[in-house]
């Protein structure tokens, strides 16, 4: 969703004094104070060297900007403590960072690179994909999923590896096994388990994408939008990429073949898979399904893309899962969440005497 400032006319002078005086009881100091009487909102390009997104980025988090520090051509969050310089990470996900520093958060800018930690947890951030997979995981808590007793995780469609990090911090979770076929975003997973020492042996990284049929493919790749990759390039649902020019080999594996160590080593362990493989979602449910290895599984959360979500409602539907749909997309078929839980058989019950 981006923020479009509304048009403003040139405020009188009685008008621009009035604002001045309000600017100033919320905090602000005089220079900035008058600028934004002046303009009644973020219209101009740049203030003092500072560029207009991230005073939009501020503006959106906190419209009275008492966080806002402004002067000799530098501008900084007080409750970040990080500088915004531009089109970087702190600007761009300004808004994503304050609400998770109001939940514990705390962050160290390293150039193109964010660290964002709580509890001994750390996460390197790096595109604006990565803001919004730790809102959506850590704010939004789409994977949240309460479940009773010992688990392990199937991470299908692993990424950057925040998704593993956070079923590994579970108590009830003894292992994560995760499979990520590109290599780059392989890569920035393992460099997410090198931050987590104290997790990373809980976690196993499968470098290869699981499917309906074994194959090798060669795939168009955009780091920029590294979440949105899928066996067929950028997701449809995505803007076009940019012309990359960089192409990854992925090397593609019948799901349940892959699984079937998974499925022989649970130790009385429960499994849950989290599945979001841009596209790739309804294969892998057919072939599981088909190969009857769905009946290992007691829970699930998949994110449909593209194809709506009732081809996957209707197989887990047929094996006796409790479902529920949360759409993340206006039309309700590009985009959403399917949360499935395996039902106990059922009993048969004598009817009540009366």
């Amino acid at each position: 969703m981006s923020f479009h400032p509304p048009p403003t006319r040139p405020p009188s002078l009685l008008r621009s004094w009035g604002k001045f005086g309000r600017f100033l009881l919320r905090g602000h100091g005089p220079g900035l104070a008058w600028w934004l009487a002046q303009r009644d909102a973020v219209m101009r390009n740049d203030y003092r060297h500072v560029r207009r997104p991230a005073l939009v980025a501020a503006w959106r988090a906190d419209p009275s900007w008492t966080d806002l520090l402004v002067g000799e051509g530098r501008a900084s969050s007080r409750a970040l403590g990080l500088e915004f310089r531009g089109d970087d990470p702190v600007s761009r996900g300004y808004a994503t960072w304050r609400s998770l520093a109001l939940a514990g958060w705390r962050f160290e800018d390293r150039g193109a690179t964010l660290l964002a930690s709580r509890d001994g947890l750390t996460l390197q951030l790096q595109t604006e994909e990565e803001e919004e997979m730790i809102k959506e995981i850590y704010l939004r808590n789409c994977y949240d999923v309460r479940l009773p007793g010992r688990w392990q995780v199937v991470d299908i469609g692993a990424n950057v590896g925040m998704a593993a990090l956070f079923f590994a911090r579970q108590p009830g979770v003894e292992r994560v096994h995760s499979y990520e076929p590109f290599a780059p975003t392989a890569d920035g997973f393992v460099a997410n388990l090198s931050l987590n020492p104290q997790l990373a042996p809980k976690i196993q990284l499968t470098r290869l994408a699981l499917g309906e049929a074994a194959g090798e493919i060669t795939v168009d790749y955009d780091p920029a939008l590294r979440g949105s990759m899928s066996l067929t390039g950028l997701g449809s649902w995505r803007s076009e990429a940019g012309a990359t020019g960089q192409k990854i080999r992925i090397t593609v594996q019948p799901a349940s073949a892959m699984l079937a160590p998974v499925f022989s080593g649970l130790n009385g362990c429960r499994l849950f898979a989290k599945i979001d493989c841009e596209g790739s979602e309804y294969g892998i449910l057919r072939e599981l399904d088909a190969s009857g290895a769905l009946a290992h599984f007691s829970a699930l959360v998949i994110e449909w893309h593209s194809q709506g979500p009732d081809e996957l409602l209707r197989i887990l539907a047929a094996r006796g899962f409790a479902l529920q749909v949360h759409p993340l997309s206006p039309d309700s078929q590009t985009l959403g969440l399917i949360y499935a839980t395996r039902l106990p058989p059922a009993t048969q019950v004598e009817p009540c005497l009366p």
